[in-house]
């Protein structure tokens, strides 16, 4: 399985700098520390997302396999998968799609008449109608199946308060601790408050 972020535009924050400055007792009108707190903000997101296994605000991803699962159901990586119409422009859209290429190079789109997705269950999952079955057509070599779909909440509101709070708990303890932390490229940060870690281990989900 591969799993590659396909969304043209970055990844939003469910907490706002005015909220990350209130926290911190920091003037909203100072702005010497915005990009390092907008930098740590980056880091809350990744390492809240990379725990619980929730993707905060709307995102696209598509999930590569190389075979049809052997069951009747498919798990997603991700959870929540948003519903129809949640992305604005998208309202007669499906937010998630099913395609396959042959071993000729064709590709087909696997009808949404064969599957549903469940997006009550946590992790989601895709599951076939009665009487389906997945395709028997021979695969391609190289990544065949591409399941595309687009998770996270709609709005800042709809993310859980206990995540928020531990992002804000997150990016007090590295903006006061900042030796621990190192803020570059690749946006590295050390050592997560217990507060915090105890507040996302309510939310993770099981991952395939």
């Amino acid at each position: 399985m591969k799993i590659l972020h396909t969304s043209t535009h970055k990844i939003e924050s469910p907490i706002t700098l005015e909220e990350i400055k209130d926290h911190l007792q920091i003037t909203r009108g100072e702005t010497g520390s915005d990009e390092l707190l907008k930098g740590l903000r980056a880091a809350s997101v990744e390492m809240a997302q990379n725990i619980t296994g929730r993707k905060l605000m709307l995102q696209k991803w598509t999930v590569y396999l190389d075979n049809w699962p052997s069951g009747n159901e498919l798990e997603l990586p991700f959870t929540p998968l948003a519903s129809s119409g949640s992305v604005a422009g998208t309202s007669s859209i499906p937010t998630t799609g099913i395609y396959y290429t042959d071993s000729t190079g064709g590709s087909t789109t696997l009808g949404s008449t064969a599957w549903s997705y469940d997006a009550v269950s946590e992790p989601p999952r895709i599951v076939l109608g009665n009487d389906e079955s997945w395709p028997t057509d021979i695969l391609h070599h190289n990544n065949p199946i591409a399941i595309r779909g687009t998770y996270g909440y709609s709005a800042s509101s709809e993310v859980p308060q206990s995540i928020k709070q531990a992002m804000l708990l997150m990016i007090g303890h590295w903006y006061e601790n900042r030796e621990n932390t190192i803020i570059g490229a690749g946006q590295v940060v050390h050592e997560i408050p217990m507060g915090a870690k105890s507040l996302l281990e309510m939310y993770r989900v099981k991952w395939f």
